[in-house]
């Protein structure tokens, strides 16, 4: 007998906050990887981008000097986490739903269809490819937009698993995501 799609067991809540933090330690280790390349990259677009430097600015004291001395991976993470996320449009689930072995389904309880695995995608990375677009064209208001709207997501989609809930990218992509069945 199979499960509701809609229904959420403590289980399957570790199970996803086990796939995020698989997915951010993922993302974490490819910028890291990439440090020398987008890394870079981001960090030298950061510049434009946050006016760091020039006149006026409010950008300057301590918060610039400690973001420099990680500046590489801290600007080069947005990227490396899209394309971690990206992997679902690919598989289906992220790399952290498949070691936490969760399955993205329809509300029915069918496998997920590739437009309701592309619409999850475009909601949780909407951040992070946001803040890559900004720093590309070194716009600030993108960019703290960006910033806001990822940690939008990320808090109600961490507060939708922790109270049993269907998150906002849940329901706007018509998707659960469940845990493993029980015999």
């Amino acid at each position: 007998m199979t499960r509701p799609a809609s229904e959420t067991s403590a289980g399957s809540r570790a199970r996803r906050g086990l796939a995020a933090l698989i997915d951010l330690l993922l993302a974490l280790a490819l910028a890291f990887l990439l440090l020398e390349s987008t890394g870079e990259y981001f960090a030298a677009r950061s510049v434009p981008t946050l006016h760091v430097g020039e006149p006026g600015t409010w950008w300057r004291g301590p918060v610039p000097l400690v973001l420099g001395l990680f500046g590489t991976l801290v600007y080069g993470f947005p990227f490396a986490y899209a394309a971690v996320l990206g992997t679902a449009l690919l598989f289906g689930r992220t790399p952290g739903q498949i070691v936490a072995r969760l399955e993205v389904v329809e509300a029915a309880g069918d496998a997920a269809s590739r437009g309701a695995v592309c619409r999850r995608f475009l909601l949780h990375a909407a951040g992070a490819i946001g803040m890559t677009f900004a720093l590309v064209i070194a716009s600030w208001p993108l960019l703290a937009a960006a910033v806001l709207f990822g940690l939008f997501i990320a808090a109600e989609s961490a507060f939708a698993a922790l109270g049993g809930g269907r998150s906002l990218v849940d329901r706007w992509s018509r998707t659960n995501v469940r845990g493993p069945e029980r015999a």
